[in-house]
């Protein structure tokens, strides 16, 4: 004998719904299903942040000191091309050299007379040489907008794997709460 109180149950019931009925239905499992998804990538990214984050903070440091190796090589290349003409000049120009050694070594014979002139009119050998290191850092381009994260996280490898562990628990939860319903053909 069947009890009258399960019969009563709509839900229970497999009589034809309303088409409101079904329509709120299909709403509901539309919703459930990007739910489902969104928390399906959600996870896959939060692994993919865990999984990168050592290997995105060693790119970061390895490329910030290829930048500053490589503004390092551009101020010596610069150096050496000014030392290169610097030494040109001193053996095609016998006047130049002369001045150099004076201004080098400050030595002047006794019967020459030194007129101040203004650092403008004076020769500026020195006039070219390269920026000091902490000007060339200063231009390095800024660290991205995830890269304090990324440190931070592959700092502290326990938040990570806690993340892993909370990504798995929604993972399984989406799996088994957020499916839609089980179509059975009749």
């Amino acid at each position: 004998m069947v009890d009258a109180t399960v019969m009563s149950d709509p839900s229970l019931s497999t009589a034809p719904r309303s088409p409101d009925d079904n329509w709120a239905h299909l709403v509901l499992a539309g919703w459930a299903s990007v739910l489902f998804w969104v928390c399906l990538f959600a996870c896959g990214g939060i692994y993919a942040l865990v999984y990168m984050a050592p290997k995105l903070a060693i790119h970061a440091d390895l490329r910030r000191t290829e930048r500053v190796n490589h503004q390092r090589l551009l101020n010596w290349q610069r150096e050496t091309s000014r030392l290169q003409r610097l030494a040109l000049a001193c053996e095609r120009d016998p006047a130049f050299a002369r001045e150099l050694a004076r201004k080098e070594f400050d030595y002047r014979p006794a019967e020459e007379e030194s007129i101040p002139l203004p650092p403008h009119l004076t020769l500026q050998i020195n006039a070219g040489t390269s920026p000091p290191p902490e000007t060339a850092e200063s231009r390095l381009p800024v660290e991205p907008w995830y890269g304090p994260l990324v440190r931070w996280l592959a700092g502290h490898p326990t938040v990570g794997n806690g993340l892993l562990g909370i990504s798995a628990l929604v993972t399984v939860l989406a799996f088994t709460f957020l499916q839609g319903p089980v179509m059975r053909p009749e």
